[in-house]
């Protein structure tokens, strides 16, 4: 299935926590436009924003990362490894 031009919102947290942080690889398999990331332990200003990717390196620890995509292509078949 397939969205386009909607902004959504997907949430990733570890299975279990990892001290230090364990590092993984999200591929969408076809460039987003806009992804804003959020740690909503620290509060509501992004931590990062990306354009025009089509994977991104996320550090999952002991708390859960907000992933928001505006103006972006979705295959509902996401990557995670």
């Amino acid at each position: 299935m397939f969205l386009s031009l909607l902004t959504f919102g997907l949430i990733i947290r570890a299975e279990k926590f990892s001290v230090p942080a364990e590092t993984i690889t999200v591929n969408f398999g076809e460039k987003q436009g806009n992804i804003t990331i959020y740690n909503p332990t620290t509060g509501t200003e992004p931590i990062t924003l990306l354009k025009n990717t089509n994977s991104i390196d996320l550090e999952v620890g002991d708390h859960p990362l907000v992933l928001q995509f505006s103006h972006s292509v979705i295959n509902t078949q996401l990557l995670i490894g």
